[in-house]
């Protein structure tokens, strides 16, 4: 769905992440049950749920994959897979990605940027960007889970997409990298662009989105800004156990 926002200057036209009634099942077991939201531009969208409850196949859905039993999913309008720029379209990072270990930053960034026919250029920015200028000649099989962290964040951002899909993207991280990372996703919202993130880590997610989604066994259970969501609770973590029911031991099979 697109949105075009005008001012006195010029026009500009902003795209959205939307899911529309997505089901999707694994060997006779509902994972996903008729899941619908949208992720805006300019806003960091939390997507929240206990261990299990459906966010990573979601995202995969997004991605294309794997594909929904019914129900659709769209990214600037249509499917990710009819993106004729798919790297400048979506920049995504998937919790758990395998990384080249003997391949340098540089080295894999460049295959990358072959692969998706990305400018070159951008690589030494995005490696400022994530903080591994100074790493970026070492062997990945040397890096911390964090610093692979941050290469993957290289990675979704190298073709300067306009919807980030960021599953646990603080993962392995420490507080300064949390810290970093928080600034980076708001500062991308402030580009204009569309940041969906997904994290276990709720105080951060207070502090980080503007928009959450709380999802649990497959359904969603609550969407709204950040103030509908706490309102009524002391804070976000309150408020999701609560919507949740304690819902941490659900295992979706996926």
């Amino acid at each position: 769905m697109l949105i075009e926002i005008v001012d006195s200057v010029s026009c500009y036209t902003y795209t959205m992440i939307e899911i529309k009634n997505v089901s999707k099942a694994f060997k006779k077991k509902k994972v996903l049950d008729n899941v619908s939201f949208v992720a805006k531009p300019g806003k960091v969208t939390g997507f929240l749920g206990p261990n299990g409850a459906g966010k990573t196949t979601t995202m995969k859905v997004l991605l294309e994959l794997i594909y929904p039993d019914s129900g659709e999913a769209f990214v600037d309008e249509a499917r990710f897979s009819q993106s004729k720029t798919p790297a400048k379209s979506v920049g995504a990072l998937l919790d758990g990605k395998l990384m080249p270990k003997n391949r340098t930053p540089r080295t894999y960034l460049i295959s990358v940027a072959k692969a998706n026919k990305l400018d070159h250029t951008r690589i030494p920015h995005v490696l400022r960007e994530t903080g591994l200028s100074h790493v970026a000649n070492k062997k990945i099989s040397t890096f911390s889970l964090g610093m692979c962290q941050r290469l993957s964040l290289s990675e979704a951002l190298l073709g300067d997409p306009d919807n980030l899909i960021l599953d646990e993207p603080v993962n392995g991280l420490d507080p300064e990298g949390i810290k970093w990372a928080r600034d980076l996703f708001k500062k991308k919202a402030e580009e204009g662009k569309t940041v969906l993130v997904s994290s276990h880590i709720l105080s951060e997610m207070e502090n980080l989105a503007d928009e959450i989604v709380i999802i649990a066994k497959g359904k969603i259970i609550k969407t709204g800004s950040l103030d509908e969501v706490k309102d009524g609770y002391s804070s976000l973590e309150d408020a999701f156990i609560s919507l949740t029911g304690g819902d941490a031991e659900f295992k979706a099979g996926f």
